[in-house]
């Protein structure tokens, strides 16, 4: 087995594929790469027994193509620390695959190591009968990086720590909650007449993030009861599903609400982080008072005699209401809208409040609601 490559484009893919394994795998084996060469084409296998990731590099020695094909696992360690400081020079791999001896050549040395039987790296089956779906890959990446920041990390509710779609019509959601906060980001898409869902973790989720950010192309996704797999001209990705049943969202996000309140974006991402300096550190309670035209802000932490106050303008309707909100989810929530305004919709001081955009674009549209804290005296 031999190739040439540039060791900068071929570190940057496995640098993006080591992003699938674990280091408290089971199977020494899956510390590995699976490096196969066929035709000119490099092919390298990334896995950590609950998902796995392929993808395709060509080489540079593709005349001769043919009479270097060949397949190895080699240490993943070992092989990004060698070609991380090497640069965009070519290296050439060569492989014995009877001895298993590697060697990595660059302009001034060698590295020298030794590898594993391609055989012994345990492929995924076939994944049996699966709906098949096409999604734009711009739609996959937005509707991910919208939605991570409120996925949940407990472990005793697993299906809070994953990014929920489903498709129904021309419509397709996305869904994360912790409990505490929930965020909704809807697209518009092509009604083909097939409807799914599935519940992507958000590990895989990142994944499909960093395989879709400089495509402009439609990824083909099979699903089937466990899994899910997504699939780009050059990358393939497989991961199981979080089992169990979503909350029904769309029950829980009020549409009663008597008070709206259009605010400026960026005003209001500032107060927020400008004042929630000087809350309690234990609650980062952030106390929001509407009134008139105008937002007072306050925080404030009695053990250090610390406060902060400072009013920002809005369009508010509805009676006088004093509510108050978990700063970081406030500013996690901002942050990740790119309006130029954000409307509050909001009841009372005991039920949640719900964050919309506030945009002409009927393509796409985000719904986030964050459940106030008790008011502190």
């Amino acid at each position: 087995m031999r190739f040439t490559i540039l060791a900068a484009e071929w570190n940057a893919k496995l640098v993006a594929l080591a992003k699938v394994m674990n280091s408290k795998v089971a199977l020494p084996i899956y510390s590995t790469f699976l490096l196969e060469l066929k035709d000119g084409v490099l092919r390298i296998t990334a896995s950590d027994m609950d998902c796995s990731r392929c993808s395709t590099l060509p080489v540079m020695d593709m005349d001769r193509a043919n009479e270097h094909n060949g397949s190895l696992c080699v240490t993943a360690s070992f092989l990004l620390d060698s070609l991380k400081n090497l640069g965009d020079q070519p290296v050439t791999f060569e492989a014995d695959e009877e001895n298993l001896s590697v060697v990595i050549r660059y302009n001034n040395g060698q590295f020298d190591m030794v590898g594993f039987p391609a055989k012994d790296y345990a492929l995924p089956g076939t994944m049996g009968k699966s709906v098949q779906v096409t999604i734009e890959a711009s739609v996959l990446n937005d509707s991910i990086g919208k939605s991570l920041y409120a996925v949940g990390n407990d472990d005793l509710r697993p299906i809070f720590s994953g990014i929920y779609f489903t498709k129904k019509g021309d419509e397709l959601q996305c869904a994360t909650t912790n409990g505490s906060m929930l965020v909704r980001n809807t697209y518009k898409v092509e009604n083909d007449g097939q409807e799914y869902s599935f519940l992507l973790h958000s590990r895989a989720a990142k994944i499909v993030r960093s395989m879709t950010s400089k495509s402009d192309e439609k990824v083909q996704v099979f699903i089937t009861e466990r899994e899910v797999a997504f699939q780009t001209e050059t990358d393939y990705f497989r991961t199981r599903l979080i089992e169990g049943k979503y909350p029904n969202y769309n029950a829980i996000i009020p549409t009663d609400s008597d008070k709206t309140a259009i605010l400026d974006k960026n005003e209001l991402l500032a107060a927020v982080r400008r004042v929630s300096v000087f809350a309690d550190k234990a609650r980062c309670e952030v106390v929001m008072n509407f009134s008139g035209l105008s937002l007072v802000l306050s925080g404030k932490d009695i053990d250090y005699s610390t406060h902060a106050e400072e009013m920002v303008f809005c369009a508010y309707q509805g009676g006088n209401l004093r509510i108050s909100f978990k700063a970081e989810f406030l500013k996690q929530t901002l942050e990740n809208i790119t309006t130029k305004e954000v409307q509050f919709q909001l009841s009372t001081q005991e039920r949640a409040g719900v964050i919309t955009l506030v945009t002409d674009d009927d393509q796409m549209a985000t719904v986030a609601l964050i459940m106030p804290i008790l008011l502190s005296a």
